[in-house]
């Protein structure tokens, strides 16, 4: 994305994230709102982070590095530039009629929403993914909608690794992410799948529960924050939950066993699995783990199935999602604003 004259900027508008993690809720939200931080950074825009991270430190670490930024756990910190500041809104738990988001003189609302978010009602709704699963409030007037594959915010630190190829055989590597707090411990019920499969991967673990361990010494535990971008750079073969990490894996096309780990994964689940974007290896029940056993082996058995996904991926999904989705936004404050006609370009 490119700033071509500035007329936004000079308005000095701020953009406001009002998001909350947790290890119940996850940190999906939390990353998108860095990675659109971080993309508005580059055109010289402040960011200021609204909502309680539960004390992740490695999500404490990453709002922290984008240049610039403040941070409020607390809405009741936060002190509004009535002239100047946009929010944007990534939460499940934020009520639709909170006074944050109605009470305050915000120049224009956003909301990044998918089928468990509340009927939120703001100038621009961003549904990042299939084009299913979420419809438009009621009563709802935006200025714009950005859905689809096409804005799903792949995070700076992804999209700088190259498209990769399948690593020799020798040098086989496995990526195993819980997500990132993994609350229904999707790890803690995987590696006995794993240790059973006679292979030849390394497999590396990340996952935000300590004190796991393993009898096979091919599998190795790390922290969520521990080099696993530099990880998935040399895997032949990611296993995750179905949330945000499924996205950035694939726009790297690497193949990908997927599990559906709580209720709000369902589309990604649905979506990758369909689509040959990903092989099922299980989905928990609301009371256990089932895992597709032998979906599982074929996956670190077949180089050829790998292949499929890998070249799947690469013919579906793209790195720009973030720069669209970017360029959306800066537009629809542009037009919200009456500033006339937007230069922003891609």
């Amino acid at each position: 994305m490119k700033l071509t004259n500035g007329i936004l900027l000079e308005t000095g508008v701020r953009f406001i994230f009002r998001m909350d993690a947790s290890p119940k809720i996850g940190v999906g939200h939390a990353l998108r709102c860095v990675a659109i931080a971080e993309k508005l950074q580059e055109s010289g825009f402040q960011s200021v982070f609204v909502g309680n991270t539960a004390s992740i430190e490695w999500v404490d670490l990453l709002i922290n590095s984008i240049p610039r930024v403040q941070r409020f756990n607390f809405e009741d910190e936060f002190i509004i530039q009535e002239h100047y500041d946009i929010l944007v809104i990534d939460s499940y738990s934020l009520a639709s009629n909170s006074p944050f988001i109605n009470s305050l003189p915000w120049k224009m609302t956003a909301a990044i929403v998918d089928e468990s978010s509340p009927d939120y009602l703001v100038d621009v709704y961003i549904h990042p993914g299939p084009s299913y699963g979420w419809k438009i409030p009621k009563n709802a007037n935006p200025v714009s909608v950005l859905q689809g594959i096409d804005y799903v915010p792949i995070r700076k630190s992804i999209t700088s690794i190259q498209t990769r190829e399948e690593i020799p055989s020798s040098n086989n590597v496995a990526t195993i992410v819980g997500g990132g707090t993994d609350p229904n411990r999707f790890i803690e019920h995987l590696i006995p799948e794993i240790e059973q499969l006679t292979n030849d991967f390394e497999v590396r673990v990340f996952s935000s529960h300590q004190n796991l361990t393993s009898k096979n010494s091919n599998i190795n535990f790390y922290a969520p924050s521990s080099g696993v971008e530099k990880s998935f750079s040399e895997s032949n073969l990611v296993i995750s939950t179905a949330g945000t990490t499924v996205w950035e894996v694939a726009s790297i096309g690497i193949p990908l066993g997927i599990a559906k780990a709580v209720e709000n994964q369902h589309t990604n689940f649905e979506y990758f699995t369909s689509s040959g974007l990903a092989v099922e290896v299980g989905q928990f029940n609301g009371s256990r783990w089932k895992f597709e056993k032998e979906k599982l082996e074929l996956l670190f058995d077949s180089p050829n199935l790998r292949k499929k996904i890998s070249d799947k991926q690469k013919s579906m999904i793209g790195k720009n999602g973030l720069e669209n989705l970017c360029y959306g936004l800066l537009n629809a404050t542009v037009t919200k604003l009456n500033l006339g006609k937007s230069d922003y370009a891609k």
